[in-house]
């Protein structure tokens, strides 16, 4: 195939994946143990020597095996975009562009109230709306190609 049969400028589109979604957690954790003397029995009370445990509470992220409504797994996207450049290259294009394909992402909720107050009953209202960066396209030119 020579290079007069290819287009002047060829794509790739690279998907954009969201990042796993973590959730804190906090967890007890046995970290050793420690000897107390303790009273054993009401009428004749003995001391008595036992072990007992040592807890520590920790902060701990655990996937949820969901993905993420806003964070991108930038470090796969990284590596996409860089396979498809060395594509683009290995086919004799050179990289002019990248440019992200955003989408919207909107949510709201209300709820009316049950006390009435003066004019009207109470309730609330809420919504909000943000961009996630869906896809990038990759765009290269034929080297040579004038």
């Amino acid at each position: 195939m020579s290079d007069n049969s290819k287009p002047k400028y060829k794509q790739i589109l690279v998907p954009v994946p969201m990042a796993e979604h973590y959730e804190v957690n906090t967890i007890r954790r046995q970290t050793g143990t420690k000897t107390v003397q303790k009273h054993k029995g009401i009428m004749n009370p003995k001391k008595v020597t036992v072990e007992e445990p040592i807890y520590e509470y920790i902060e701990e992220a655990l996937p949820t095996g969901k993905s993420s409504d806003t964070e991108p797994d930038s470090k796969k996207t990284a590596k996409d975009v860089e396979s498809a450049c060395n594509a683009l290259a290995k086919d004799g294009y050179k990289v002019i562009s990248v440019t992200p394909i955003l989408r919207g992402v909107y949510g709201h909720n209300t709820k009316p109230g049950i006390i009435k107050k003066g004019t009207g009953a109470t309730g609330y209202a809420y919504g909000f709306g943000y961009s996630v960066t869906d896809s990038l396209i990759v765009l290269g030119e034929l080297v040579g190609s004038e």
